[in-house]
């Protein structure tokens, strides 16, 4: 079900699933680029009605409206989501599982360290926070896989490209890889962009003043077939929570679209 609300000026959307008990944790779930809440359907229908998700349509996606640039950094979206958990759980009685996924896993982090003591854990998937990520594209093979997010950083282009003369190369990329995102919402997607920007405003500014650390487990999950970002290593999260655990799986990218079964599995140990 599709709930809607005004949060601090601006109309935002999430997906909620199953039944607001206050018997297990709240899980968000929240997607990357060029994705939508569509994006984790295979692991909503696993869950069933057992347990309660809030899965966001981050600025500018589907019902949520667009706003100022400010407002796709990873600490106006954590704002967002905080303001939606309130919505779901007025009392904030319920722990969380904050579950990122790609570009998602900036705001993810950023509502993590946000939720405090209410976080159960913090589970990312492919994915890093921003300060992470300038850290690692240090790497050279990181570097050039990354090579779109400099042009990302030009103002207005990428998106009108991707509206046009790479709309073709779009459609085929999502057709061959069964992806379930149709044209019009991967086109509708490009807001996101903006995260990108506001993300390594928002890293650099971090790489000066470190942010504290998430106060519960972290705990990552890498798909080893991932074309986009290298596998990180234990040490590149030492020192950002209570413990960390990383583990590799047999996937590409979008692994909670590629193998839900395990990540629902992965999901259900870690709230225990």
């Amino acid at each position: 079900m599709i709930h809607t609300q005004s949060i601090r000026g601006l109309q935002t959307a999430w997906v909620e699933a199953g039944t607001r008990s206050t018997d297990s944790p709240l899980y968000f779930l929240i997607h990357g680029f060029p994705d939508s809440p569509s994006i984790w359907q295979p692991l909503i229908e696993r869950f069933g009605a057992c347990r309660n998700l809030a899965v966001p349509y981050l600025r500018g996606v589907g019902p949520s409206e667009k706003g100022p640039k400010s407002r796709y950094s990873p600490t106006a979206l954590a704002q967002d989501f905080l303001e939606i958990q309130r919505a779901i759980d007025p009392a904030q009685k319920r722990k969380v599982i904050v579950v990122g996924h790609d570009i998602g896993c900036d705001s993810a982090w950023e509502f993590a360290r946000s939720l405090k003591k209410d976080l159960h854990c913090l589970v990312m998937l492919n994915g890093y926070s921003s300060d992470h990520f300038v850290r690692r594209i240090r790497n050279p093979k990181q570097a050039l896989k990354s090579w779109y997010m400099g042009f990302f950083q030009i103002p207005g282009l990428p998106e009108k490209l991707i509206r046009g003369a790479l709309k073709p190369l779009l459609q085929k990329a999502l057709e061959k890889g069964h992806y379930p995102l149709s044209i019009d919402e991967a086109l509708e997607s490009t807001a996101l962009i903006e995260c990108y920007r506001q993300g390594t405003k928002f890293a650099l500014k971090s790489l000066r003043t470190p942010c504290d650390p998430i106060q519960a487990p972290l705990h990552v999950l890498w798909g080893r077939r991932d074309k986009i970002l290298e596998i990180p290593a234990l040490d590149d999260f030492r020192g950002r929570a209570p413990s960390v655990d990383v583990r590799v799986l047999d996937a590409g990218h979008w692994l909670q679209y590629e193998i839900p079964e395990i990540i629902h599995a992965e999901l259900l140990k870690v709230e225990a």
